[in-house]
């Protein structure tokens, strides 16, 4: 290794000695979150709800997360709450004791009065029995949003398609 650090040009030594020091540095340091929050701090039970909240904060769409909901039998915590539309996540189907928790939720928002279409929306995920994963597809997901009126199509459109202007 020696050798090799001497055949190098005075700018990949100075690289080299760089890259090893931030090596060492971010041994030192911890960078990990705790599982309920995201790097700014918000509050997040899994990582699609994660990538759900930096999507809505990069539309500019105002949302409260984790809204106690009294179903009259129980409090329930609904994902996202965004105007008047109740907001839930659903993550983890392929798991039947998941699925079953689901189901139930559901007939108890609909006692209360929470209506699919109406007031009240569900996203999910698909899943991936192959590799025993699962995932989001994010442009459905935001076609929903679209939809369900919680953002205009131009917002969407500006923010992921419109090339930024360059100065001439």
């Amino acid at each position: 290794m020696e050798a090799e650090i001497r055949a190098m040009s005075p700018e990949q030594r100075r690289d080299f000695r760089q890259r090893v020091r931030l090596y060492r540095r971010l041994q030192e340091i911890d960078l990990s979150l705790p599982k309920s929050q995201m790097v700014d701090g918000q509050p997040c039970d899994s990582k699609s709800e994660m990538i759900l909240q930096s999507t809505m904060d990069r539309l500019g769409i105002r949302y409260r997360y984790g809204v106690p909901v009294n179903t009259y039998t129980t409090i329930r915590v609904m994902d996202f709450v965004v105007g008047n539309k109740f907001w839930e996540h659903e993550g983890m189907l392929s798991n039947p004791d998941y699925a079953a928790r689901q189901d139930q939720k559901h007939y108890e928002y609909q006692r209360i009065g929470l209506r699919l279409g109406e007031n009240f929306m569900i996203t999910t995920e698909v899943q991936d029995p192959a590799n025993n994963t699962s995932y989001l597809k994010m442009p459905q997901i935001i076609w929903q949003m679209v939809c369900e009126g919680l953002v205009s199509a131009r917002k969407v459109w500006n923010t992921y398609f419109r090339r930024p202007r360059t100065a001439h």
